[in-house]
Protein backbone atom coordinates (compact mmCIF):
# COMPACT_ATOMS: atom_id res chain seq x y z
CA UNK A 1 0.00 0.00 0.00
CA UNK A 2 1.55 3.16 -1.30
CA UNK A 3 2.39 5.60 1.57
CA UNK A 4 1.90 2.94 4.44
CA UNK A 5 4.39 1.58 6.78
CA UNK A 6 5.10 -2.12 7.63
CA UNK A 7 3.63 -0.72 11.27
CA UNK A 8 0.74 1.01 9.68
CA UNK A 9 -0.43 -2.20 7.53
CA UNK A 10 -0.38 -4.56 10.80
CA UNK A 11 -2.51 -1.84 12.53
CA UNK A 12 -5.61 -1.94 9.65
CA UNK A 13 -5.21 -5.63 9.15
CA UNK A 14 -6.15 -6.18 13.20
CA UNK A 15 -8.74 -3.40 12.53
CA UNK A 16 -10.81 -5.12 10.39
CA UNK A 17 -10.46 -9.09 12.00
CA UNK A 18 -7.59 -10.71 10.08
CA UNK A 19 -6.38 -12.44 12.65
CA UNK A 20 -3.31 -12.72 11.04
CA UNK A 21 0.28 -14.43 13.15
CA UNK A 22 2.39 -11.81 11.04
CA UNK A 23 6.24 -12.00 11.17
CA UNK A 24 7.81 -8.62 10.26
CA UNK A 25 11.31 -8.99 8.70
CA UNK A 26 13.09 -5.20 8.42
CA UNK A 27 17.01 -4.78 7.39
CA UNK A 28 16.87 -2.13 9.72
CA UNK A 29 15.40 -2.73 12.89
CA UNK A 30 15.64 -0.31 16.33
CA UNK A 31 14.45 -1.44 19.86
CA UNK A 32 11.49 1.20 19.26
CA UNK A 33 10.88 -0.01 16.22
CA UNK A 34 10.00 -3.36 16.96
CA UNK A 35 8.11 -2.46 19.78
CA UNK A 36 5.68 -0.40 17.63
CA UNK A 37 5.16 -3.46 15.20
CA UNK A 38 4.97 -5.82 18.23
CA UNK A 39 2.32 -3.12 19.74
CA UNK A 40 0.40 -3.09 16.16
CA UNK A 41 0.64 -6.88 16.27
CA UNK A 42 3.06 -8.91 15.04
CA UNK A 43 4.00 -11.82 16.51
CA UNK A 44 7.83 -11.49 16.12
CA UNK A 45 10.33 -9.18 15.00
CA UNK A 46 13.31 -10.52 13.00
CA UNK A 47 16.43 -8.28 11.22
CA UNK A 48 17.89 -9.12 7.90
CA UNK A 49 19.95 -11.27 7.08
CA UNK A 50 17.42 -14.39 8.71
CA UNK A 51 19.06 -17.50 9.19
CA UNK A 52 16.69 -19.93 7.48
CA UNK A 53 17.31 -22.41 10.56
CA UNK A 54 15.80 -19.49 12.93
CA UNK A 55 12.99 -19.03 10.42
CA UNK A 56 11.94 -22.40 10.40
CA UNK A 57 12.00 -22.53 14.04
CA UNK A 58 9.60 -19.59 14.39
CA UNK A 59 7.51 -20.93 11.66
CA UNK A 60 7.25 -24.46 13.70
CA UNK A 61 6.12 -22.34 16.83
CA UNK A 62 3.54 -20.12 15.39
CA UNK A 63 1.96 -22.71 13.03
CA UNK A 64 1.00 -25.55 15.14
CA UNK A 65 1.64 -28.74 12.42
CA UNK A 66 4.05 -27.12 10.17
CA UNK A 67 7.64 -27.99 9.65
CA UNK A 68 9.79 -31.24 11.17
CA UNK A 69 7.11 -30.82 14.00
CA UNK A 70 4.84 -32.54 12.03
CA UNK A 71 7.17 -35.03 10.84
CA UNK A 72 8.68 -32.90 7.71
Amino acid sequence: MPGVNGVESLRSLNLVGQGARVVVISGFVTDEIADDCRAAGAAAVLEKPVELAELGRLADELVPGSGKAAGQ
